[in-house]
């Protein structure tokens, strides 16, 4: 408590006190049910006798920059046998460390007989959760996954159960293509035809991504129903998957067909924007560089697909909101630069949490939420007669990243 600012600590003095009175009540099941991380945990409380609103990811960073080492909890990795094998105060720095050793161990058991390749169906048993294996003496744990190899599917051991997640959502999606030629090859030759409308995307991919795209896409809500996405399971044995594709079989075209529609009318903002940044980017260098970034969060190969259904039909508001705030630009700069500096407190901290765990937008629902809620923001803030799909504003935000379970991503 006394790392925090100034302007906030004299509202809590004196601090000994405070800390007395709400020490009792920070033992609550929710807190360790949600593995509540500590600041945040002592700015809901001190919020309740004092009234003071605290920044829990700015705290957050104060206290890893200042305090000391033994008020830090210290981490030891020990083997089958409770034997010490590393330990130190930072748990990211002993990931690292054992990283590389995992992945290898995990490489050279799968190639030793468990990995298989040129997979065209499912004929390889149950997909288990996880596989314990000996290695080295040590007795060690890897994750299977099926992973796209391009005209098949390879079962492989991943490192960790997110990564094999994310793999085998594609692998599973593959499978489904090689369940049903004649509607792949169908959706091939007849989608994506108007070289014009497909033009914008060419500097970000080319047709065969696009095609590649909204097929997934539709597999995924036709067949899976976002059953892969957002935390939820993929299908685990021939069962399931027989399911899953006598599900979806039938609407596979007419929801790529509808795909498509969003896909076109998604291109053709996004000309409209490039058109804009284009005049507008000598004069407002600063606000262009937050919609490039914007941009490139929402559109790249496979963009459909990272969406998913859902919320693909919202791109189309969403370009189009750059579109109302570029346009207006010249009678609202200042401003506009005051939202950017705001808007990036926010965002920064989602993109260190993305470019070290990407799988979290497949994995953990509170990410996802967080991600598309920042989406709706930008539209509250620079074109609200557009109007948002859920009500939203930098505090709703804030309280949406504070429900992600933040010690399951090390980003120190």
């Amino acid at each position: 408590v006394k790392s925090l600012p100034k302007t906030i600590r004299k509202q809590l003095v004196p601090v000994p006190q405070l800390v007395e009175q709400i020490l009792p009540i920070m033992q609550q099941k929710r807190y360790e049910q949600d593995n509540v991380p500590l600041v945040q945990a002592l700015a809901e409380q001190i919020r309740i006798p004092r009234q003071v609103d605290i920044d829990t990811v700015e705290w957050a960073k104060i206290c890893q920059s200042q305090l000391d080492d033994y008020c830090r909890m210290r981490f030891e990795i020990v083997d089958e046998k409770a034997k010490v094998r590393r330990s130190g105060r930072s748990l990211s720095q002993l990931l690292e460390q054992s990283r590389e050793q995992l992945e290898h161990s995990v490489a050279s058991f799968a190639e030793e007989g468990f990995k298989r390749t040129q997979i065209v169906q499912w004929d390889f048993g149950e997909l288990e959760d996880s596989h314990v294996y000996q290695k080295d003496g040590s007795q060690m744990r890897g994750f299977p996954a099926l992973v796209d190899a391009g005209d098949s599917v390879t079962l492989d051991l991943a490192s960790t159960a997110a990564e094999a997640q994310e793999a085998s959502r594609d692998g599973v999606l593959k499978l489904l293509m090689l369940a049903m030629p004649d509607k792949v090859r169908y959706l091939k030759k007849n989608l994506c035809r108007d070289s014009r409308a497909i033009l914008p995307f060419v500097q970000l991919g080319n047709r065969d991504d696009l095609l590649i795209d909204i097929i997934k896409t539709a597999l995924q809500d036709c067949c899976l129903q976002g059953n892969c996405l957002q935390g939820n399971d993929i299908p685990r044995d021939a069962d399931a998957f027989a399911a899953c594709l006598q599900r979806g079989k039938a609407g596979i075209v007419e929801k790529a067909v509808e795909l498509e529609a969003i896909m076109y009318q998604c291109l053709e903002n996004y000309r409209q924007v490039c058109d804009r940044l284009q005049q507008r980017r000598q004069f407002f260098a600063l606000q262009c560089e937050d919609i490039d970034a914007q941009l490139k969060g929402l559109l790249s190969p496979g963009f459909m697909q990272i969406a998913g259904f859902l919320h693909l039909r919202d791109y189309p508001r969403y370009l189009e909101a750059i579109v109302v705030r570029l346009d207006r630009l010249s009678g609202s700069a200042q401003q506009d630069a005051q939202l950017c500096e705001k808007l990036a407190s926010v965002e920064q901290p989602l993109r260190t949490l993305l470019y070290k765990y990407p799988h979290a937008m497949f994995s953990d629902p509170a990410v996802a939420n967080f991600r598309w809620l920042i989406e709706e923001l930008r539209v509250s803030l620079f074109a609200q007669q557009l109007k948002t799909s859920v009500p939203v504003s930098f505090e709703r935000t804030t309280k949406a990243w504070n429900k992600i379970n933040h010690n399951q991503y090390i980003l120190h």
